[in-house]
C-alpha cells in the first residue's frame, strides 16, 4: 500500500471513530461539524480517494467505517426535515462514497455478515423513530 492509500485510510479510520460523533454529541456545534466536514471534504477530494477507500473498507480485520459510525451518518445525512441545517446537504454531498466503504468487503463474510446485521437493527429502530413523530 503506497503513502497516499495508506493516509487515506488512516484518515478516515480516525475520522469515523473520534470526529464524526462529535457532530451529535453535546458539543456538537456549527463549527465543530464545518471542521469535521471539512476534513472529511478534503480527503475525499483526494485524487482517486474513492477507488482507495473503497478497496480499504476493512483494513487490519477493523472497518474504516464501523456499523455504530455508520449510523451517525445516516442521522445526520437523513435528519427529520425540522431538524435539516446548512450542514445536512454537505453531509448528503459525501455521503454516498461513504456508504460505499461502510458496506464494502467481502460480501460472504462472517464479519460482513455481522455488519449487515448491525445495520438492518438501527434501520428499524430510525424507522420506528420516525413514525413516533
Amino acid at each position: 500500500m503506497d503513502d497516499i492509500s495508506g493516509d487515506l485510510s488512516v484518515g478516515l479510520y480516525a475520522w469515523s471513530r473520534n470526529l464524526l460523533p462529535i457532530v451529535i454529541g453535546k458539543s456538537g456545534n456549527p463549527q465543530s461539524r464545518d471542521l469535521v466536514l471539512q476534513l472529511m471534504e478534503k480527503i475525499l477530494s483526494t485524487p482517486k480517494a474513492r477507488p482507495v477507500l473503497v478497496n480499504s473498507a476493512v483494513r487490519k480485520g477493523e472497518r474504516l467505517i464501523p456499523p455504530p459510525a455508520f449510523e451517525i451518518l445516516l442521522r445526520v445525512t437523513f435528519p427529520p426535515s425540522s431538524t435539516r441545517v446548512k450542514a445536512t446537504e454537505r453531509f448528503e454531498a459525501i455521503y454516498a462514497i461513504l456508504k460505499e466503504v461502510a458496506l464494502g468487503g467481502s460480501s460472504r463474510s462472517k464479519a460482513m455478515k455481522q455488519v449487515s446485521l448491525q445495520i438492518f437493527n438501527f434501520a428499524i429502530k430510525a424507522a420506528g423513530e420516525s413514525t413516533q413523530t
